[in-house]
């Protein structure tokens, strides 16, 4: 039985796994004693080392690789495949996410808002033929401007035209075609004026504070959101013909020669992490020594009873003694 070849230890080897692989699960797991112990696991604590020791550093695999390689999604995805990708996503549609209604206050956008409309405006009013040369801004007059100017942004470059004619219709100024070729060169350079106003504003003292705050409201409304809510308007539906997708897709990247390099290389790593430990020091690590021995004496006590009781047992069991 000690020998390097040894057939007849082989065949017992044999019968035991093929006894256990012929056993139901509820033999080996409790219900109730599992649950206890996966509450144990689930602590702060293991939580934490588990990320410290393998998740972060996955993750840094994940990003160094996916940044060397600079390999596209589409290049995961098998040409056969790849239409019914893109029906799911032409299909599925935004989600309602009616539970962030009203979510953040008006108010606030409207802070944030304001000063960039009103840059937005006065570069438009700067490009106003004799602004630059002893032209003269009267008191208020961009606030005035503001009002009458911010059906522009929502409408079209016509009432643009609309409004200078009124505003300058007051002061006396007869520049109706110049209005209309302003506000048509306007109407081209206004998107890149929106965004250098935008990003000036957002990130301001004052326009980080409003983003902070409209970001603390709609984390507080999603805490108050009923889970069901959440997952009814953001993934249910989407959820249903992904998972349909799923399965060719995993079979599609297990093919795949960056994937299985890229499964090797993380089994490695958990493998130098934690290859040289014992299954008693991981367990006594995690909290779980005591309950996991007790439970697998419990169930291996059963178990073995039975296999000892086995007729392929007693006939190997004979075979030994007669050897």
């Amino acid at each position: 039985m000690t020998a390097s070849e040894s057939p007849l230890r082989e065949e017992g080897i044999s019968l035991t796994v093929e006894f256990l692989l012929d056993q139901r699960l509820d033999r080996f797991i409790e219900t109730a004693s599992l649950s206890e112990s996966l509450a144990k696991l689930l602590t702060e604590e293991n939580t934490a080392r588990f990320l410290d020791r393998h998740v972060r550093p996955a993750w840094r695999r994940f990003l160094d690789r996916a940044r060397k390689r600079k390999t596209t999604i589409g290049a995961y995805i098998s040409q056969s495949k790849r239409e019914e990708v893109l029906r799911f996503a032409s299909e599925s549609g935004l989600p309602h996410a009616t539970w962030a209604k009203g979510a953040i206050d008006a108010d606030l956008i409207r802070q944030l808002l304001a000063p960039l409309l009103q840059d937005v405006l006065l570069k438009f009013a700067q490009r106003i033929p004799g602004s630059g040369k002893g032209f003269s801004v009267p008191d208020g007059f961009l606030g005035s401007v503001a009002q009458r100017f911010k059906p522009m942004v929502e409408k079209s470059t016509e009432r643009i035209v609309d409004a200078g004619k009124t505003v300058f219709s007051n002061l006396g100024l007869d520049i109706e075609q110049q209005l209309q070729n302003l506000a048509r060169d306007f109407s081209v350079s206004a998107m890149a004026d929106i965004r250098e106003s935008f990003d000036v504003r957002i990130k301001s003292p004052e326009g980080r504070q409003i983003i902070a705050r409209m970001q603390r409201e709609l984390a507080e409304r999603l805490l108050k959101t009923p889970l069901s809510d959440l997952i009814d308007q953001t993934v249910a539906e989407p959820a249903a013909g992904f998972f349909q997708l799923l399965p060719a897709l995993i079979e599609n990247c297990q093919h795949h020669k960056e994937i299985k390099k890229a499964i090797a290389e993380d089994i490695e790593a958990v493998a130098r992490v934690e290859a040289g430990r014992t299954l008693r020091e991981l367990l006594a690590e995690a909290g779980l020594f005591k309950d996991v021995k007790s439970a697998l004496f419990r169930h291996t006590d059963s178990l073995a009873q039975d296999f000892f009781r086995s007729e392929p047992f007693e006939a190997w069991l004979k075979k030994v003694l007669d050897s």
